[in-house]
């Protein structure tokens, strides 16, 4: 398990649950296949519940942090930059 906390972020309108639910989507022109959006949508929901922060288990953590390092941004922002190392930054729970 790895708990992400999620940053205090200083754009009201930024979610960092739902910035970290949108990585899972695949990259503009590219799709995925139907066993892939298995393994992404529980990830995906389970992020959108969250609020200040988020157990996942080793595997759901390591598909979230592929799907981070995929991700193209197209502006630079301090906010976003945070979220995302928040999940590249997790540490595994000592008692996992």
């Amino acid at each position: 398990m790895r708990t992400i906390k999620f940053p205090v972020v200083t754009d009201a309108a930024l979610k960092p649950n739902e910035l970290l639910a949108a990585c899972l989507n695949p990259p503009a022109g590219d799709g995925i296949n139907i066993t892939e959006m298995a393994i992404r949508i529980p990830i995906a929901q389970k992020l959108r519940k969250a609020h200040t922060s988020i157990k996942l288990e080793e595997a759901e953590w390591a598909k979230l942090k592929e799907c981070i390092e995929k991700a193209v941004f197209v502006l630079i922002s301090e906010d976003v930059y945070a979220v995302c190392n928040a999940v590249l930054s997790a540490e595994p729970s000592k008692d996992s």
